[in-house]
């Protein structure tokens, strides 16, 4: 089995990863308001590329940023950003570990 090597993506800011994926995915929705929340492009095989968002940052931004109560910021995540239905161009959402392993390189021999 042949295995091809792709490129490493690596954008500059979010008006690169914007443009990659208008010209990738022109149904893919950046989100208003929330870039420091936007972690990058999301690609698998067999799909279109969408933009990929820490669902954690998200709430943080509508908390202190705009004003909402964390119960709010949670509701307001649910019904009008995570609902959001795009054919193909619906964002993805990462829900991180508390304790997650990037930053344990250490264990891990790295």
């Amino acid at each position: 089995m042949i295995r091809r090597r792709m490129p490493l993506l690596l954008f500059e800011d979010v008006d690169e990863a914007a443009k990659y994926l208008a010209e990738n995915n022109p149904d893919s929705i950046l989100l208003d308001g929330l870039d420091q929340a936007f972690l990058g492009v999301a690609e698998s095989a067999g799909e279109l590329p969408v933009a990929l968002y820490d669902q954690r940052k998200i709430l943080e931004i509508l908390v202190h940023v705009d004003g909402m109560s964390y119960d709010q910021a949670v509701e307001h995540f649910y019904y009008n950003i995570y609902g959001l239905k795009v054919s193909n161009g619906s964002p993805r959402f990462l829900y991180g570990m508390s304790n997650s392993c990037l930053y344990r390189g250490d264990k891990l021999g790295i």
